[in-house]
Parts: structure tokens; C-alpha cells; sequence
């Protein structure tokens, strides 16, 4: 089973978007975090169950998508997971927003 593990700006955005959503009902912030989660949580036992990232065009860069939100992740040689960012869908992405 993969391991999940969440970078600094993963966490950041996860919490931006709360705390943005929160300014007008805190629970459906709350419900938003919750499923943004769960869905995670499945990718530790299918880690390649998101779609290929177009912008980078690599196997193991990846993404779930989340209403208007996309969960960027990487697969390393374990099969572990680290989620980068979790972002806009209207967003276009570079290399240096997520690999620096």
C-alpha cells in the first residue's frame, strides 16, 4: 500500500481554499477538506488512478480532479505519493510552481 505525503504547498492551498470557502458557510469548508481527503485516500491503493498531468505530459505526474479543483500528484519508484499542489481548474501549471 502507498504511502501519502503532502508538501508544504499542498498543505498551503488546502488551506487557502478553506479559509476562502469558510467566509461563506464554514461547514461546507469543513465538507470541501473532508472530500478533498477522502479522495486522496484512495490513491494509496491506486496510486495511478488519476489522469496524466497535460501540462507536464509524465507518467508520474498526475492529477485528480475535485469539482473545480485539481490534486496534483507524483508517484515515486515506491509507489508512494507525494501531492504537490491542489489547484484551480483554470489554471494552467509551469515547472517551477511545483518542482522547486
Amino acid at each position: 500500500m502507498a504511502i501519502v505525503r503532502f508538501t508544504e504547498q499542498a498543505t498551503d492551498d488546502i488551506d487557502r481554499i478553506a479559509t476562502y470557502i469558510s467566509t461563506d458557510s464554514p461547514q461546507y469548508a469543513k465538507n470541501f477538506v473532508k472530500r478533498i481527503l477522502e479522495k486522496i485516500s484512495k490513491l494509496t491503493s491506486f496510486p495511478e488512478m488519476g489522469r496524466i498531468v497535460p501540462e507536464y505530459n509524465a507518467e508520474n505526474v498526475r492529477e485528480l480532479v475535485y469539482g473545480n479543483y485539481r490534486i496534483i500528484y507524483k508517484i515515486d519508484l515506491l509507489n508512494d505519493i507525494d501531492i504537490l499542489a491542489v489547484v484551480s481548474s483554470y489554471r494552467l501549471l509551469s515547472n517551477e510552481s511545483l518542482f522547486d
